[in-house]
């Protein structure tokens, strides 16, 4: 390898701990991702549990600086938020709309909302390859 060529290797784990309202929370109102409705906590979530390991090789020809990385990163127990069919609304959380009225959905009416409770789901994976050049 050319003395102006530096290789990079990296490997890390991280925990996210689930936070107080997705264990605790009671017809918590909340637009979280993206979607508008009441969340109900779950004390039985696990926390998540990431590894990620990644390479790159950074050169600088002389003038300019050219970089790529490749990354691989697994979560185990990842912490989402799902629709609980089980769970009645309660909250008029952006109510049903028509023409003709808008009135606010009543508790346990349907509308575009839904009780939602995070739950731990199986895993995730993510690949990326990341590429730069600039000047030296």
């Amino acid at each position: 390898m050319r003395s102006n060529t530096v290789l990079n290797l990296g490997a890390g784990r991280a925990v996210r701990n689930p936070s107080v309202l997705e264990r605790y929370s009671d017809r918590f109102p909340a637009v979280k991702f993206q979607t508008a409705a009441e969340f109900l906590g779950n004390p039985n979530l696990v926390p998540e549990k990431s590894r990620e390991f990644n390479a790159g090789l950074v050169s600088v020809p002389g003038w300019s600086v050219a970089e790529i990385d490749v990354l691989h990163r697994v979560i185990d127990d990842y912490i989402t938020v799902t629709p609980d069919a089980d769970l009645p609304k309660r909250l008029p959380l952006n109510p049903p709309s028509s023409s003709a009225t808008h009135r606010a959905a009543k508790p346990g009416s349907s509308g575009s909302t839904s009780a939602r409770r995070p739950r731990s789901d199986g895993g995730s994976t993510s690949r990326g390859i990341r590429a730069a050049m600039h000047p030296a």
